[in-house]
């Protein structure tokens, strides 16, 4: 295993699932809080292609919830509320960690003019489905967005 390899290893991936009226990621990664990392790229990847170049923007963020998957669907509603009412397009999230009380992170924003939109906006989270949990040595969870 290369150094490249353990970096991969270290974080989370997605994948988007089906289209139509409803769109699905699945995430996948060695902690909760990378597999949430991870399902803000996947929002990210489906509204939009973010160039390198753009602009970037950090905001400090703080979700309440109390297990994972509140998280997760929370964690979901945040970014589509900030694409909806602000125009900006949450691209990473940095510094999760989940503690206690909920998630404290950094979002990266871009502005929805500086990107290339595709497919459907999304409208909200649901709660058909959403898991977030251990899965062996790692954590899987899978949420569905209305579009």
């Amino acid at each position: 295993m290369t150094a490249a390899d353990d970096d991969r290893a270290a974080i989370g991936t997605y994948r988007l699932v089906g289209r139509g009226s409803d769109l699905g990621i699945d995430v996948t990664g060695p902690t909760a809080e990378a597999c949430l990392c991870a399902t803000v790229a996947g929002v990210a990847a489906s509204v939009a292609t973010v160039d390198d170049e753009v602009a970037r923007r950090d905001e400090h963020i703080r979700l309440v919830g109390g297990t994972a998957v509140e998280l997760l669907v929370g964690l979901v509603d945040e970014v589509i509320v900030r694409l909806d009412a602000d125009g900006e397009l949450a691209v990473d999230l940095a510094g999760a960690r989940i503690d206690g009380e909920g998630l404290r992170g950094v979002l990266e924003l871009v502005t929805l003019a500086d990107v290339t939109l595709g497919g459907t906006a999304p409208k909200a989270a649901t709660w058909h489905g959403a898991r977030l949990e251990p899965e062996g040595d790692r954590w899987t969870g899978h949420v569905t967005i209305d579009l």
